[in-house]
This record gives C-alpha cells, structure tokens and sequence, in this order.
C-alpha cells in the first residue's frame, strides 16, 4: 500500500490568514503571556491592542526591533505558514529573545524535520529543547477560523506552541 499525502483544500487567498481560536489564545496567555503585541497580524484578525502588519505599529515585523522602551516585550505569533514565512518568524523571534527584547510564543504546525525546528527549537547533540525555548504540543489538532471568523476544518497537520525567550 502506498501512503498518499494529503492536499489541502483550503482555498490560496485563505491560506495565510487562518485566526487563532479565541480559547487556545486566551489559554496560552495565561500561561506564557500576558501577551501585548501580535506580530503577525492585520486590522481584522489581531490579538493584541498591538500589532506588526497591515494597520499596525509598523508593516513588516521583519523589518522593525520588537523591543519596547518599557521592558521586553511579551509578543504573540500565529505566522503565516506559506513561502518559507515561518522560518522567518521563528529566527527574528530567537534574535529578538536572545537580545532580550521580547518573549514570544508562536502556534506553528509541529513539524521536527523542518531546518528550524533544529537551528532553533532542538538541540540535536544534547538531545533536549534549546536553553531559554519552551515546547508545549497539544493533544488534538487546532481548529482554526477562517479569514471572516468562521470555523475551518481540521488541517492536515498537528500544532505546537513554541516560546522563545523562556525565564
């Protein structure tokens, strides 16, 4: 038998902008938060009175320091997960934590093989997470809202809460 893979069916103009359902945020708030800025977000669909995207503090979290006069930062991410973005995210937030401007959580498909979760996240020769990385998998898989706040499927991938910047 041969294992088939399976397409999403969700359609390209969706992909970027699944939200966080409201109840996972405000359960990952509680435990690595209170989170105060989004970076990953737009006018719509943001988590926190501040946000890096369409409308927000600055355009492009990439291009901006998250750090903020009055201490570090406790920032919020779900990324986009197309065109290598969430590697992108994942090594602004390890630069931005290892400065100590921000302490950021990301919800982020819980995939080990990818080249960032090796550079950042697991420490192959030590074989445990990275000092100052905290992993938290969840038990069944994320019921995402789409772009206007319905409910979406389930994908086709599990989750996992990474927070970088852990003290």
């Amino acid at each position: 038998m041969v294992a088939q893979l399976v397409q999403t069916t969700t359609p390209p103009d969706e992909k970027d902008h699944w939200r966080t359902p409201p109840g996972l945020f405000t359960d990952l708030s509680a435990r690595y938060g209170p989170f105060t800025l989004d970076v990953a977000a737009d006018a719509r669909n943001h988590l926190c009175d501040h946000w890096y995207g369409p409308g927000g503090l600055a355009e492009d979290a990439l291009a901006v320091s998250w750090r903020h006069p009055g201490g570090t930062v406790r920032a919020w991410c779900n990324p986009p997960y197309s065109r290598g973005m969430i590697d992108r995210f994942m090594r602004k937030a390890a630069a931005e934590a290892r400065l100590g401007h921000a302490r950021t959580t990301f919800l982020v498909p819980a995939c080990t093989d990818l080249p960032w979760w090796h550079d950042l996240v697991w420490d192959n020769e030590r074989h445990r997470f990275r000092p100052g990385v905290e992993v938290e998998f969840f038990r069944r898989r994320v019921r995402f809202l789409r772009p206007d706040g319905r409910p979406a499927g389930s994908p086709n991938f599990p989750s996992v809460a990474v927070t970088f910047g852990g003290w």
